[in-house]
């Protein structure tokens, strides 16, 4: 007896309307921040084993993120897992910091660090650590060049007649960033490796003009009075 392949139109159509959820749910995945994050971690990741292979056991993953059972996450929190640790961490001493922490935002205005992530950098940077809120391939690649390129030994004194050079045709009005800082709420411009913003300093970041804190600042001044 000849097989029937043939459906019903009821289960014809119900088997289009599931398809069209599932592909919904499959757009949906991919448009979310934490999507983006993981591709924008992955870039970086490669990058920087191709880069720097005899660095690359030395930057790992944190994996904190994913979704978990009560059971499961109860056993992770005991193990150490810790709310707010970075993304990525470079285990190399430079220039005085122990390590390199680095989080991952996308460049939308919503992806910003949660209270845990904010409170995590203030202990990570308490205890010696330099922390980077990264959101590019490009802000990666200078973020850790720039550090890479840090003295293994001592305290790093950061100037533009030293390690690094500010560009500017009025560098007596740069100040350092990792040495001086100014009041808090002042309004600057501030010079990064590769790029100059404004922005405002609230006394422990560089809070740009949408909200974002800008990793790598390297120098700063005051605006000019017009």
């Amino acid at each position: 007896m000849k097989a029937d392949n043939t459906i019903s139109l009821d289960a014809y159509k119900r088997l289009i309307a599931e398809q069209g959820e599932s592909d919904k749910k499959t757009r949906r995945a991919r448009k979310s921040p934490r999507h983006e994050e993981s591709t924008l971690q992955r870039a970086c990741v490669a990058w920087f084993r191709a880069q720097y292979p005899e660095h690359a056991l030395m930057l790992f993953a944190v994996p904190n993120g994913g979704g978990r059972s009560r059971v499961e996450a109860a056993i992770m929190n005991g193990e150490g897992v810790t709310a707010g640790v970075a993304d990525l961490i470079l285990l190399e001493a430079r220039g005085g910091y122990g390590a390199l922490c680095i989080e991952m935002k996308t460049t939308e205005k919503s992806s910003r660090q949660r209270a845990s992530q904010k409170a995590w950098q203030d202990a990570a940077v308490k205890a010696g650590n330099h922390y980077a809120l990264i959101r590019t391939l490009e802000g990666f690649q200078v973020i850790t060049r720039w550090y890479l390129n840090l003295p293994k030994e001592g305290i790093v004194k950061i100037s533009g007649k030293e390690l690094l050079s500010l560009h500017t045709e009025a560098h007596s009005l740069w100040k350092d960033a990792l040495i001086e800082k100014p009041e808090p709420g002042a309004v600057c411009c501030v010079k990064l490796m590769y790029d100059t913003y404004e922005a405002t300093w609230d006394g422990h970041d560089w809070i740009d003009e949408t909200g974002f804190r800008l990793a790598g600042v390297i120098g700063w001044r005051k605006k000019l009075q017009k």
